[in-house]
């Protein structure tokens, strides 16, 4: 179910293989290019949960997941409630291996979502049944209770719907690179030098109209990431 892996009906093809290898290296830090700097002196572990919570699943979701996973965890080791089990050894495990990598994408850590909300659901459940079954719970006037089970799920849904709100919103506005290109053939004269990092993608890029093309300016590609030497001095 994988043809780009075979060279063959049974042999597997050298270049797969290859590309398998070098995406190994850059996950691990053994590769040196550019992107991977972005991680560079990153807690590991720490880095990708501060992520999952803050842009992720968005705080009020993150920790609720992982408060329940603590929860989870505590109640499957010392309690033996092997029901937590696969949530809790995946989320780990997933943690362990991936958050020790020199490259910690997002989206390598998208799995532990739905285990993290489920975990948090069980959360808000439990407090639910808690506060349902056991009497003196806090009153908020003269013969009504509280119930935290419910008044934990309402904000923390709330708040994921606003989040989610607040990050579709992204897309409601101009691109920042269609914008920065909009704005620079309004404002630079065609004919003028442009440095551009030889990495990155350049700008202006392409737009409607034959006024609005990369070639009306001269570019000049700057090596930032080469090795420091004399030669990248002079040019």
């Amino acid at each position: 179910f994988q043809p780009y892996a075979f060279s063959g009906v049974l042999s597997l093809s050298t270049k797969w293989l290859q590309d398998e290898a070098n995406q190994q290296n850059f996950i691990a830090g053994n590769s040196d290019v550019p992107f991977l700097l972005q991680w560079a002196h990153t807690t590991p572990i720490v880095f990708p949960i501060k992520d999952i919570v803050l842009w992720g699943m968005g705080w009020p979701l993150g920790l609720l997941g992982f408060g329940a996973l603590l929860v989870a965890g505590w109640q499957l080791v010392w309690k033996r409630q092997l029901v937590h089990l696969l949530p809790v050894v995946w989320i780990l495990a997933n943690l362990g291996y991936l958050g020790m990598q020199q490259s910690k994408t997002m989206r390598y850590f998208y799995q532990l979502y739905p285990f993290l909300a489920l975990l948090g659901a069980w959360a808000v459940v439990a407090l639910f049944e808690r506060a349902r079954l056991r009497p003196g719970t806090w009153h908020l006037r003269p013969g009504t209770r509280f119930n935290w089970g419910i008044g934990l799920g309402a904000f923390v849904l709330a708040g994921t719907l606003l989040n989610g709100y607040a990050f579709s919103a992204i897309y409601s506005r101009p691109q920042s690179r269609i914008a920065a290109s909009q704005w620079m053939y309004d404002n630079i004269p065609a004919g003028k030098m442009l440095a551009v990092e030889h990495w990155d993608d350049s700008l202006p890029l392409s737009l409607a109209g034959a006024e609005r093309q990369p070639d009306r300016y001269k570019h000049q590609e700057l090596k930032l990431y080469d090795d420091d030497n004399q030669a990248k001095i002079d040019g």
